[in-house]
């Protein structure tokens, strides 16, 4: 500090803080505030205040600490808040301020000076709070302002940090007014639980304001007999003067920029203004000042108390008054109906007057702010509170007058679920269909929904009115009255179907009693239809034995069989089932057997079938329990069956994984193409795993499978046609798969050609040959060429077929091969430009037909180059076999042919030695 201290003071109280507060008056510097901690560290708050006039001298806290006063040395007593934010004047000396004093009970603060002058001046603050429907704001501790949702009970708190003087609520806005300036504040206005107030502009004002009001975009500022129009820009618009001072004014809403104020002032006139029309339309005038005033919803009606606490309530239209009362404090009209009023009395009772009804009261004490459904906000001191009111009488009395309509607009106020089912019965009753179902709605009850539905149903239907009202009451539980309306108009059969609902067999046998005595016929000991009610009665209460067991006695064989199925009751079903009779009860011995098969029962299901001599039954009961030998015995019967017990079969085989059994199963059932597919699978999975024998033996299964099901070579039909193009496909493969385990194995098992020899080596060379001679432009799965033409150029070196090495060699030039073969193949390459261009003389295929040489890689289907005539390959060593094909003359038959090819040459007869 650099100038004297004059006056410091302690704060009483510690807010949101354990550290002490203390306020120092320093001259040349006004007050300055430091935060001290553990007595010897302080650190100074905020930025204190500067006074403009004169220099602190005393200073005197509030005992509750938001407040100190002070009194400076140009003679001002103020008053601050507790952060050094000024409030306002107290007193107005001519000297020096040396002492204050302040009387917190009394709001009282005394003040002397240094001539002696003492005066003492009472300080009011008045309450400053806005409302509209159900959100509150006030202030607090004069520079907060605490916003409450009076239906959630959810409190925020805006910090403003300076003296609030007016507070205005519209919808999402809020307006605060300060010394020289307006905030306003708003929300969402999707969220009406919203509580996240944000400030959105400000305006600068520093005029006077004894009420403030704010619209969509409008302010509106009222001060003795004016009221000012400001726009957010701080722009004044429009300007209305009244004749008498302005004592209520509320703003009722409307359109964005057309809102309507409502205005009542000391002379007891009471205005209607739109912000957008500077001409205020009189309402109403009443003798004495107002003291408040309310707006139905509807703007229909206009409630008015005045100062000798007069209540009256006009018909806007025709200025009629509707209603008046006596020692009224307070009204409000209620925001969703128009002709719901509350008001509150001097004798602390609360009134609910709806319509020409009586008004309704209950004790409380308060001023009544505002009224949303069925609550009402009662400002009670400085505390708003909401006040839930019962609506159940009302809503009775509109009931009693079949004022169904109103009734529901009550109800919605809020009711209970009891008064909700009341209106909902009785608006059954008068046929008030809409309405019964809107108040069962509310209850969420699916039932009575139903009930209005059904009721509805029948009426339009022409139901007569007893029988509906028969089944309210029982709805409504009162069973003996609605059994007593059936028997009343002689309804006999709903009246026994209510008590069999209720399982009162009773009242079942003394009703059809009585309708057999009205009818004058005899009294069944026992009725198959009343059988039948107490079947289903025993049956929704769980008893399912007792409900098999009548249903049994009553003939409902079907019935019977369901309600022991649908529970496991399978010995009772084998009972039932023995007691059926094949012929004329198939259907039923059937539905038990279904059951037993659904619950496991193999034994059951079995002599069910046996019953009904269905083996085709049996068979498939056999595959569903895997009763796979008493199948394959009953098959061996029955060869018909075949196809429903061995494709099953031969699935569960393949799921062990013994697929030449399944295949043979699957042959057995005539079904190739289920033979083709497992064939197949076995071949693609072999030839995947690199089993390339294997893989040929399959595919030539499946070429004899294909070719055993053409039965004429002649003439084949389209089907037959297929099947051999699939037998020559099927054919190809085999071979293919067959050469390519010589190749594959000399080429990735280690020291094949080592011990196989120059005679394994000619074969493998072969069989590469042959594959590249058939294999055409498609190649198989798992073959690869470069192994072919690797092969053939290397073993086509050591063969001597020189030509064919090196044309081997050109084609993998252009492949792309193996890093490691690559070094290989080039000196492999290499080595072969130092031998003949052509084959040794004497090793290529010679054809047995034309007796031609051909090369031992043509790549036309393994066939003559010249003649066309097809190699015939020994598949051990792959070499072609001189056989010809050749046809018979036309005379030669074929006995004859073969005896000529059995018989000796006659050069040999000649030679041979005589006997």
């Amino acid at each position: 500090m650099t100038g004297p201290i004059w006056c410091l003071q302690f704060n009483p109280v510690k807010f949101e803080t354990t550290d002490n507060i203390i306020t120092l008056g320093c001259w040349g510097q006004g007050l300055v505030q430091y935060k001290v901690t553990g007595g010897d560290t302080y650190a100074k708050v905020g930025n204190g205040r500067t006074l403009k006039d004169g220099d602190p001298t005393v200073m005197q806290f509030y005992p509750s600490g938001e407040l100190f006063a002070l009194g400076t040395s140009n003679g001002s007593v103020d008053l601050y808040t507790k952060d050094c934010l000024y409030i306002g004047p107290v007193q107005k000396y001519a000297d020096w301020v040396w002492g204050i004093s302040v009387n917190a009970p009394h709001n009282i603060v005394v003040s002397g000076t240094s001539k002696g002058a003492l005066k003492a001046h009472q300080v009011l603050f008045p309450m400053v709070h806005g409302l509209y429907k159900d959100r509150y704001a006030y202030r607090d501790q004069l520079t907060d302002v605490i916003i409450q949702h009076l239906v959630t009970d959810v409190r925020v708190r805006i910090r403003c940090r300076d003296y609030v003087k007016k507070i205005a609520l519209f919808k999402e806005r809020l307006a605060v007014l300060f010394t020289d300036r307006i905030i306003l504040y708003s929300v969402s206005a999707d969220d009406e639980f919203d509580m996240k107030y944000k400030g959105i502009k400000k305006i600068s004002y520093k005029g006077e304001c004894s009420l403030m009001l704010t619209g969509y975009s409008h302010l509106l500022t009222c001060f003795e007999r004016k009221i000012k129009l400001i726009d957010f820009s701080g722009k004044q618009e429009q300007e209305w003067n009244f004749d008498s001072y302005i004592r209520y004014a509320k703003m009722m809403g409307g359109p964005a920029g057309r809102e309507m104020v409502l205005v009542a002032l000391r002379n007891g006139e009471v205005f209607k203004l739109f912000v957008d029309n500077p001409f205020p339309v009189l309402l109403v005038k009443i003798p004495s000042a107002v003291r408040c005033v309310d707006l139905s919803c509807d703007k229909t009606r206009l409630a008015v108390v005045d100062d000798h606490l007069n209540l009256f309530v006009y018909r806007v239209e025709t200025k009629d008054v509707l209603y008046q009362d006596t020692k009224v404090t307070s009204v409000a009209f209620n925001s969703e109906l128009d002709d719901v009023l509350a008001f509150s009395k001097e004798d602390n009772v609360l009134l609910i007057k709806t319509g020409d009804f009586p008004a309704v009261s209950q004790k409380l004490t308060g001023i009544i702010v505002g009224f949303k459904n069925s609550k009402v906000f009662v400002l009670q001191g400085t505390v708003m509170n909401t006040i839930d009111v019962p609506q159940s009488g009302t809503l009775l009395k509109f009931v009693e007058c079949k004022t169904f309509s109103r009734a529901y607009q009550i109800g919605c106020l809020g009711v209970t679920e009891q008064d909700w089912e009341h209106l909902g019965f009785e608006a059954i009753m008068e046929k008030q269909f809409d309405i019964a179902r809107k108040a069962f709605t509310k209850l969420k009850d699916l039932k009575y929904i139903d009930l209005v539905n059904n009721t509805e149903r029948q009426s339009k239907a022409g139901e007569s009115d007893a029988v509906i009202k028969a089944e309210i009451l029982a709805y409504q539980g009162n069973y003996n009255e609605a059994a007593g309306v059936l028997i009343k108009v002689k309804n006999y059969k709903r009246a026994m179907e209510l008590y069999v609902e209720l399982d009162n067999w009773d009242k079942v046998n003394e009703i059809a009693a009585l309708m057999a005595k009205e009818e004058k016929s005899d009294v069944p000991t026992v009725s198959k239809e009343l059988i039948k009610m107490q079947a289903d009665s025993a049956k929704r209460n769980r008893n399912y034995k007792q409900a098999a067991e009548l249903y049994m006695q009553g003939g409902y064989m079907k019935e019977a069989i369901e309600v022991c199925g649908e529970h496991g009751m399978l010995d009772f079903i084998n009972r039932i089932c023995k007691e059926l009779d094949k012929q004329r009860d198939e259907d039923l011995i059937r539905m038990c057997v279904k059951y037993f098969v659904t619950k496991g029962n193999y034994g059951y299901a079995k002599e069910g079938y046996l019953r009904l001599g269905d083996m085709k039954g049996l068979v498939e009961l056999c595959v569903a329990f895997k009763r796979w030998n008493e199948g394959l015995y009953l098959v061996k019967q029955n060869p018909v069956l075949n196809n429903v017990f061995y494709v099953p079969y031969a699935e569960h085989l393949t799921s062990l994984g013994k697929y030449d059994q399944a295949q043979e199963c699957y042959k057995r059932a005539s079904r190739l193409d289920l033979t083709l597919k497992i064939l197949g699978s076995l071949a693609s999975n072999a030839i995947m795993e690199k089993r390339f024998k294997d893989g040929a033996y399959y595919h030539w299964k499946q070429a004899l499978e294909s070719l055993r099901e053409v039965k004429t070579i002649n003439n084949p039909s389209g089907e037959e046609i297929e099947l051999l193009r699939s037998y020559g496909r099927f054919r190809k493969l085999a071979h293919i798969y067959y050469a390519y385990e010589l190749v594959n194995k000399y080429l990735e098992e280690p020291f094949q050609d080592v011990i196989g020899g120059i005679s394994f080596s000619s074969c493998v060379f072969n069989a590469a040959c042959y594959i590249l001679n058939i294999i055409g432009k498609e190649t198989p799965p798992n073959i690869s060429r470069i192994y072919l033409y690797y092969t053939v150029g290397k073993l086509g070196s050591q063969q001597e077929a020189y030509w064919t090495a090196r044309n081997a060699f050109e084609v993998l030039k252009t492949a792309k091969i193996p890093t490691e073969w690559q070094s290989t193949i080039d000196l492999e390459a290499l080595k072969i430009k130092a031998k003949p261009f052509t084959d040794k003389e004497g090793i290529s295929p010679v054809c047995n037909r034309c007796m031609n040489s051909n090369h031992f890689v043509t790549g036309n289907e393994d066939c003559c180059t010249f003649c066309g005539h097809p190699f015939l390959r020994s598949f051990i060593s792959f070499e072609t076999i001189p056989l010809v094909e050749f046809q018979l003359h036309p005379n030669l038959t074929h006995a004859k042919a073969m005896d000529l090819i059995k018989a000796d040459h006659p050069s040999k007869k000649r030679n041979a030695a005589p006997q």
